[in-house]
């Protein structure tokens, strides 16, 4: 039987939304040293942890936009909006909404959220329009028109989850007592409805490195204890 998440320490972390625009076919290499009135920097991969000794991958260029002030579900909060220029022709936004919550199931409206001024994935689309704007003069071969972007969804939850008493778990110990409340946050539906092959589906791709660490990942969100 799952037991229940909101007896103890509540559940604090962030929401990461992330959106991709196709917006070129390529860019060109005029170095870009502003964007939206901010400063462009290098994006950078940390490499104090064991990993491959040459890295081959895009490194895109960013934009952190200065903090904003929202109303989410569970009140006021403060959102930070970054911005990544990729050389392959496109950009990607990523959104971060803090929360504290007593039970999983209370995420479950932060998956399409929506603020008092309106739905997020709208305002981040009416945000990427100005940014391909801005970028014309580099861009080689533009598309037309922004198309439909791409969104995942990531619910980062501050480790270490607990028992209810408040003793730490072990992360993987904990999914499989809340497999269904997982799953559910992860498909967007209520627990109660369910089926137990759905909860199997929705949460059989999972990784742990550490004790207290886990990934679960499903087709368009991802549950992260880190």
């Amino acid at each position: 039987m799952d037991r229940p998440v909101g007896h103890g320490p509540r559940l604090r972390g962030k929401g990461v939304y992330l959106y991709s625009f196709d917006i070129a076919y390529e860019f060109g290499r005029e170095p870009l040293r502003e964007l939206l009135g901010q400063p462009v920097a290098q994006f950078s991969v940390d490499v104090s942890h064991r990993g491959p000794r040459n890295l081959l991958f895009h490194q895109p260029q960013m934009v952190r936009l200065p903090a904003q002030e929202r109303r989410g579900p569970a009140g006021p909060v403060w959102v930070d909006i970054t911005v990544k220029i990729l050389p392959i022709g496109a950009i990607s936004i990523s959104v971060r909404v803090p929360f504290e919550v007593d039970l999983l199931e209370q995420l479950i409206p932060y998956h399409d959220l929506r603020f008092n001024n309106g739905m997020l994935h709208h305002e981040v689309r009416h945000l990427a329009e100005p940014i391909r704007q801005e970028l014309g003069p580099l861009i080689l071969r533009p598309i037309d028109q922004l198309a439909h972007e791409e969104a995942y969804t990531v619910f980062c939850i501050e480790a270490p989850v607990t028992a209810g008493d408040g003793v730490p778990m072990n992360a993987e110990v904990w999914l499989e007592g809340h497999r269904r409340q997982v799953a559910s946050l992860l498909a967007q539906e209520d627990p109660d409805s369910l089926s137990a092959q759905e909860e199997l589906e929705s949460t059989n791709r999972s990784l742990s490195y550490y004790a207290d660490d886990l990934l679960v990942i499903d087709w368009d969100a991802a549950l992260l204890v880190d």
